[in-house]
């Protein structure tokens, strides 16, 4: 298999911008592609702006099939036009010579470019790829007819990766829709259910809620390796999940000190600094942990469920009085006092206890998928490296 540079397989076109002082310049004739556009998919379809013919003579149009790779900012992100348009300059455009190289194929190796070009890359503000170093990269190119033969294999590989992407979205998307129709928006209220305090369903008064420990109290010098988990932002998710894979550690001792910050299965961690309000319900398999400083505890009595209570804040965060939301979405402030006045249409335990059974299914559902999706991902991975090292096999193939 011989090993060539970019430059010797594509014509390789670095993309710019017409002028925005001039709005004629800007249209609905031919798309014009930024980085936001690529990585979405291996074909280009649209752009979120578009050139007027004119602005599009004013740079260089690339046909059909041309790989797009990002060569300043957001390093590696690929693409491949499936119409003729323009680039601006942060992207590099290879025009493939299609009688010694398949764009498909190219476009596979491209995916793989992202690691080598942060390391070519000057350590400025913004990463920047020349087009001439850009153009020297060493590509592996076995015939043609080979090149097919793996592009074929990678683009199923990769279909495969997006089917369980796209099935995870649709089950979230199915809890979502459930949700609503059980128990509707909470501002309307069309079940006509009596609007009832969160804090009516705490616990108790005295541990219903709780914010992780002050920092004097729990010191960057008290983690260990190893001992009872201190669950942090990071263990929550923006789609109300909890993740089960601690990374802080405390000795017994200090546990024993800080039992009063415990967490007991079932009970909700929220965050409460950077992106404010993410939340999930602790399930784990370690029988003793704390929270950390910008987390807050809610431990429900037996008369809220704390899954009805995550959905709520998940799907109707911005129907609830007393909550503010900013523009990503996340609750612009969380206190526990804002949570003791929270109302809520308030539905019967029943209807609680059917929709959690629902989601305890999606939920099931939703780990075997992404059980499913890390070995999709682990199999595209070996095939990719396999192939662009000549190590892919006729056997590889039919697998």
């Amino acid at each position: 298999m011989r090993i060539v540079s970019l430059s010797d397989i594509a014509e390789i076109v670095t993309g710019s911008t017409p002028s925005r002082a001039d709005a004629d310049n800007f249209g609905s004739d031919v798309p014009f592609i930024t980085p936001s556009e690529l990585d979405k998919g291996i074909y280009v379809t649209e752009g979120t702006e578009y050139l007027s013919n004119q602005g599009a003579s004013l740079s260089r149009v690339i046909p059909e099939k041309s790989v797009m790779v990002c060569c300043i900012g957001s390093l590696g992100k690929v693409g491949i036009a499936a119409s003729k348009l323009v680039t601006n300059q942060q992207i590099n455009s290879l025009i493939v010579n299609e009688g010694l190289a398949d764009p498909l194929y190219v476009y596979f190796f491209c995916r793989t470019l992202k690691p080598q070009l942060e390391s070519m890359a000057p350590k400025t503000t913004v990463a920047i790829v020349n087009k001439s170093r850009f153009s020297s990269l060493k590509i592996p190119l076995p015939p043609l007819e080979t090149q097919k033969q793996i592009a074929a294999i990678l683009e199923k590989a990769d279909q495969l990766r997006k089917d369980c992407q796209q099935m995870e979205q649709e089950l979230n998307n199915l809890a979502q829709s459930v949700f609503m129709d059980m128990f509707g928006d909470p501002v309307s209220n069309p079940k006509g259910w009596e609007r009832r305090k969160l804090s009516e369903f705490y616990f108790d008064e005295k541990t219903g809620t709780k914010c992780g420990p002050f920092g004097s109290a729990l010191k960057k010098e008290d983690f260990s390796v190893s001992g009872v988990p201190v669950w942090n932002m990071d263990n929550i998710t923006l789609s109300g999940k909890f993740i089960d894979q601690p990374t802080l550690w405390v000795p017994h001792d200090k546990y024993d000190e800080l039992e009063s910050y415990s967490v007991l299965p079932g009970d909700v961690i929220i965050s409460r600094a950077g992106t404010v309000g993410k939340m999930g319900v602790v399930l784990s398999k370690y029988p003793e942990s704390l929270i950390s400083t910008n987390l807050i505890r809610v431990r429900f009595g037996e008369r809220l469920l704390p899954q009805f209570f995550v959905s709520l804040m998940l799907y109707c965060k911005t129907r609830l009085k007393r909550l503010k939301v900013g523009a990503d979405g996340a609750f612009s402030h969380m206190n526990t006092g804002i949570l003791d006045e929270l109302e809520f249409p308030y539905p019967p335990i029943d209807v609680q206890t059917k929709y959690a059974n629902f989601v305890e299914k999606i939920d099931s559902e939703l780990i075997r998928l992404k059980n499913l999706s890390t070995e999709m991902d682990q199999q595209f991975n070996s095939l990719s490296r396999k192939a662009f090292s000549g190590e892919l096999t006729i056997k590889d193939r039919a697998a």
